[in-house]
């Protein structure tokens, strides 16, 4: 089925639902760059594709999101 994995499926679900989870808490507390990382989070898979880059890109991602801050 055209290349797709379970870990590509995975990998849209988990970093898509964190990216959703960031989104909320940032509009919450009204903070931007979180907001920006979160919504990176949640588009970035359709860019990607598959493959090992999609859990790197990821990973990064959501690690950023502690620092980011106003």
């Amino acid at each position: 089925m055209f290349g797709i994995t379970q870990w590509d499926i995975t990998g849209w679900v988990v970093f898509g639902s964190i990216g959703i989870i960031v989104c909320a808490w940032a509009k919450m507390k009204e903070l931007w760059q979180p907001w920006i990382l979160g919504f990176a989070l949640m588009v970035y898979p359709y860019l990607v594709g598959h493959g090992i880059w999609l859990w790197v890109i990821g990973i990064v991602l959501t690690l950023l999101v502690p620092f980011a801050r106003d």
